[in-house]
């Protein structure tokens, strides 16, 4: 990915033991995304999952390849998350 910004919003985050879920958007201003990757306290918890169809977040940018920007995880064995995890 080159420079520019990127823009993220995390509406739904539900932590359990050893499971997380996350649920909201995030797109590059400059270039499209296709998948994301989480990381709990710098390890793997769920890798190249694939963005959701958000065209509402596309119109309200003004950012066509913004379409593909939605957030839906739901990745469990994340065996070291905790409520002072870093995501």
């Amino acid at each position: 990915m080159t420079g520019g910004e990127l823009f993220a919003l995390l509406n739904e985050v539900e932590l359990a033991e050893n499971s997380i879920q996350l649920k909201g958007w995030i797109f590059h201003r400059g270039e499209s995304l296709t998948h994301i990757s989480v990381f709990v306290d710098s390890k793997p918890c769920a890798e190249n999952v694939a963005l959701q169809d958000e065209p509402d977040v596309a119109a309200f940018f003004g950012l066509p390849h913004a379409r593909q920007s939605g957030i839906d995880v739901a990745a469990t064995g994340c065996s070291t998350l905790n409520r002072t995890s870093e995501i």
